[in-house]
């Protein structure tokens, strides 16, 4: 005998049709939900990565009032636009939905991972509950499935939208996590720095290929490098048990090496390099493994003053 899909009951709409809201979107479909309207800016940008017809579904924000109907059969208000712009695009839903019936939306909730709850402050006043739903997964594109394991979700909100954004997450797959407002920033921000900044270091290791003359082909073996890295950091606690290389080994007669002859071949590069060098010293030394090194000090301390007015950070 089947069971129920944990979502059969809930009706939703998708505020914002980008790589996160489709991804969303399919997986609360996978799962039961029916999806009642598509709301957005720009319809042939929204067919991108839609897996769906829109036909029926679409609600321009320019006219929303012209789609109250439909927006009033969803339970739920999925925003996943730009982080700028959760306030603006709430206000404009609360401004269409204001009064709402009974039948209406109960509750909304955005997807961004730096605001909390308050970023739907207007629609609060217009009577939903809101909250927030960020899974902690990158989006290159619209995901068919929660890849490569299901996501933990930050959460957070009035009471009713906070139990819908718990179920969403287990729903997923994975589960919910409370994360304040004033904790949501420097949340983000290891975010990305753990999605962009390793993207921001593969790109400087193919600049550094570039500029050294270096084949291109050597570009996928840095890759599994990295990969190797990363493996081997999730499977370490504490993490900085798995850092590698001269300066973790105290090799510091050969980073000051590679460094000057970075300087000769790719100087826009010194700074990063030469900082990750220096917090790989800091790290080390924070557990006894690194003693200090005043040679390697000096270098660190150069990377934070290139391209800096003043040489302040």
């Amino acid at each position: 005998m089947s069971s129920t899909p944990p979502l059969a009951d809930l009706r939703f709409a998708l505020v914002g049709p980008g790589r996160v809201g489709w991804s969303l979107t399919r997986w609360a479909q996978d799962r039961g939900a029916r999806l009642v309207a598509v709301v957005g800016r720009n319809k042939e940008h929204a067919r991108d990565g839609a897996s769906l017809p829109l036909d029926g579904l679409w609600c321009p924000l320019s006219e929303l009032s012209s789609s109250r109907g439909r927006l009033e059969d969803a339970d739920l208000l999925l925003i996943a636009v730009a982080d700028g712009a959760i306030t603006e695009v709430a206000s404009h839903l609360a401004n269409a939905l204001a009064a709402p019936t009974a039948a209406a939306p109960r509750i909304a909730l955005h997807t961004s991972g730096i605001h909390d709850a308050e970023g739907l402050a207007p629609l609060r006043d217009a009577g939903f509950a809101v909250g927030s739903l960020h899974p902690l997964m990158a989006f290159p594109r619209p995901l068919d499935t929660p890849t490569p394991r299901p996501p933990l979700c930050a959460v957070d909100g009035d009471d009713t939208a906070l139990e819908l954004a718990h179920r969403l997450a287990e729903a997923f797959g994975g589960r919910g996590f409370a994360i304040a407002g004033d904790a949501r920033l420097l949340y983000h921000l290891a975010a990305t720095v753990a999605a962009g900044g390793v993207a921001t270091l593969l790109a400087v290791v193919e600049r550094l290929l570039e500029r050294s003359g270096l084949p291109a082909e050597l570009l996928p073996a840095y890759f599994d490098l990295a990969r190797g890295a990363l493996e081997h950091a999730a499977a370490t606690r504490p993490v900085t048990d798995a850092i590698t290389g001269p300066a973790a080994r105290g090799d510091h007669a050969t980073v000051a090496r590679q460094l000057a002859a970075l300087e000769a071949v790719a100087p826009e590069l010194h700074a990063v390099i030469a900082g990750v060098h220096g917090e790989t010293t800091r790290l080390r030394r924070e557990t006894g493994a690194e003693a200090p090194d005043e040679a390697l000090d000096s270098l660190a301390e150069r990377s934070t003053s290139v391209d800096r007015p003043g040489g302040a950070c």
